[in-house]
């Protein structure tokens, strides 16, 4: 179990450094820090299905439309989550790297139990 934890905890740790890199890149070149994490969310969450589903969960079935789903869905409200607080922590001032690390943290466990149960159960 502390493997499983540990490869999740990694690849969510890789999953930050895309979405906080992307969010200061595009905050550097103009964009908004609001609008900023939108896309930086969506490249992590899609990285973060492929190494979870790959390394994490070790799902041997071929990819179907109904786990995608389940994964969209999880992630849709584990984000949601996650930009509420992010954006509630830039509106008081926070540096936007401070906040993804505070929001990212908030809805770690969320997203590790939806992924489990919800995303990749055993069929």
């Amino acid at each position: 179990m502390l493997a499983h934890l540990m490869t999740f905890a990694t690849i969510g740790g890789i999953a930050f450094v895309i979405d906080s890199g992307l969010t200061l890149i595009l905050i550097d070149a103009g964009t908004s820090p609001y609008l900023a994490r939108v896309p930086a969310m969506a490249a992590s969450v899609t990285f973060s299905w492929l190494a979870h589903r790959r390394f994490t969960f070790k799902v041997t079935q071929a990819k179907n439309a109904a786990e995608a789903l389940r994964y969209v869905g999880v992630s849709a409200v584990v984000t949601l989550f996650n930009y509420l607080i992010y954006s509630w922590l830039l509106y008081f001032g926070l540096h936007p790297l401070l906040a993804i690390a505070i929001s990212t943290a908030c809805a770690m466990t969320a997203s590790y139990l939806g992924y489990r149960h919800i995303a990749f159960r055993a069929p």
